[in-house]
């Protein structure tokens, strides 16, 4: 998204724009909007984006990742870096486990799921995560080492959530307990009162938050006359950020 607004600014403010993207689609990592049922309007807002860049004169090359060899060789004005974030892994034991994955994992495998998980993370994409998997009869146990659920959204969008997954019978939530290991049967924890805690599970989820691709971003440095970084390889947050993020570097350049 940050991308795509970036791309959409410069081009309407008279530069020439290239857009660069290592995957098949445009989109970033709101893929899983196809597959979530009650993200119909992210969804629409990605597709609509996609419709703009591709009225544009923007250019656009799939399949193709942007390097810093690349860009040596062409030798942009500005350089815009939108390569987003990926999932944090919590340094757990057997967190490497072939029954763990990630949130972004799930979606368009959820049939390939046990009947049984554990969600690592409250946060507001592991409460909906259970509401999304409870679809495809899934049940699952959100664990969060924080004292509450979706601390990390707005009132009224984490007020819904927790309405309808204390509604879902296969949504159970443990708020206080920290995840200490991971094994083929599930998971060990600790609660706030210090006490052992085991919880069965078929596959573990980590919903344990993203993190910048710092590297990769900082890799672009002094490419160009003018490197801005935006959307989440700037700071992980949400859809608004990264719109935000991308029209006030097409403002810089």
């Amino acid at each position: 998204v940050a991308g795509m607004q970036a791309a959409l600014e410069a081009a309407e403010r008279g530069h020439d724009c290239v857009l660069y993207e290592r995957s098949g689609r445009l989109g970033g990592q709101l893929f899983y909007t196809d597959y979530v049922w009650f993200k119909r309007e992210m969804r629409e807002y990605r597709d609509y984006l996609i419709r703009q860049v591709a009225k544009s004169p923007v250019q656009v090359r799939l399949n193709t990742e942007a390097t810093p060899e690349l860009l040596a060789v062409e030798q942009p004005d500005g350089v815009i870096v939108a390569v987003g974030a990926e999932p944090f892994i919590p340094p757990i034991p057997g967190v490497d486990g072939p029954q763990v994955v990630t949130a972004l994992d799930v979606f368009g495998h959820e049939d390939d799921l046990p009947g049984e998980v554990v969600i690592i993370g409250g946060g507001l994409v592991g409460c909906e995560l259970s509401l999304h998997l409870s679809r495809h009869g899934v049940r699952s146990t959100v664990v969060e080492m924080g004292p509450a659920l979706a601390p990390d959204s707005v009132m009224m969008e984490r007020t819904m959530t927790l309405h309808l997954m204390e509604k879902d019978p296969n949504i159970q939530t443990r708020t206080g307990l920290r995840c200490t290991g991971i094994t083929a049967q599930g998971i060990t924890g600790t609660d706030q009162e210090g006490r052992t805690v085991s919880l069965p599970a078929q596959k573990v989820i980590l919903a344990s938050g993203m993190r910048p691709l710092a590297r990769c971003r900082d890799s672009f440095w002094g490419l160009a006359h003018d490197v801005v970084a935006v959307g989440d390889c700037q700071t992980v947050r949400n859809i608004h950020h990264a719109v935000f993020t991308g029209y006030s570097a097409a403002l810089m350049l």
